[in-house]
């Protein structure tokens, strides 16, 4: 039904094609323009899933490419020596690549968390491997207490900011102290597996300016002003 309109002096009704009232001469109202859209409305595209899906086809496109030099290597220490020796090294290389690289594009939920653990097992796979290889006796000694421990140092200072409801100079403060101490652990361990005997050293001079450090910007959180001009100065 096409809506009646009246003229706005004297009242009368006006026909749709009239643009003038035959009464007074009074110019008729006219409808206000609807701008027609240029395309419908988005409604039905599913935004939310479109984005997974192409992250995943681009995870597995790189994973595809990513083949080209493994199994070149692969066919070319074969036809070259019958068997795989050197291969090995590339493709202990490709598969730690593909830890590293594939799983925060894969996962939807929870992506860090299980990127970082999946990444620490993927280096002690590599690190095992690399031992098999060479044929040396360093990787329950040395390579696997390491990888823990940065894992472990890691893994405290990422939770330490995503659920603790510490401020930002607190969170650095506990990064450098830990830091520092990851320091002193690694000597330690460095000489527990290769330099029996041998006293930590240098890694003191990194620990102590470390947990020095972490205090004083504790000693400012402490104060309210001196944080204040911190953050007017580095915008912290």
């Amino acid at each position: 039904m096409i809506p009646m309109s009246y003229c706005p002096n004297c009242g009368v009704e006006l026909a749709p094609s009239e643009a003038r009232c035959p009464l007074c001469r009074t110019a008729a109202p006219q409808p206000p323009e609807t701008a027609e859209k240029p395309y419908p409305p988005a409604a039905n595209v599913p935004v939310g899933r479109a984005a997974p899906r192409k992250r995943r086809t681009f995870a597995l496109a790189c994973a595809i490419l990513l083949l080209i030099p493994v199994l070149t290597c692969v066919v070319s220490d074969l036809s070259i020596g019958g068997t795989l020796t050197w291969a090995w090294y590339v493709i202990l290389s490709f598969a730690l690549l593909y830890v590293l690289l594939f799983p925060p594009f894969i996962l939807l939920r929870r992506r860090l968390m299980v990127s970082l653990a999946l990444d620490c097992a993927g280096v002690i796979g590599f690190l095992w491997g690399m031992e098999r290889l060479t044929g040396g006796g360093w990787f329950l000694r040395f390579g696997l207490p390491v990888t823990l421990l940065v894992y472990a140092v890691v893994l405290a200072v990422v939770l330490l900011v995503r659920k603790s409801p510490w401020n930002h100079l607190k969170v650095l403060a506990a990064t450098l102290c830990g830091m520092g101490v990851f320091v002193l652990a690694l000597e330690w361990l460095i000489n527990r597996s290769f330099y029996p005997g041998r006293t930590v050293s240098w890694s003191i001079y990194i620990c102590i300016p470390c947990l020095l450090l972490g205090a004083a910007l504790l000693v400012i959180d402490r104060n309210p002003a001196c944080k204040q001009e911190l953050h007017k100065r580095f915008f912290f």
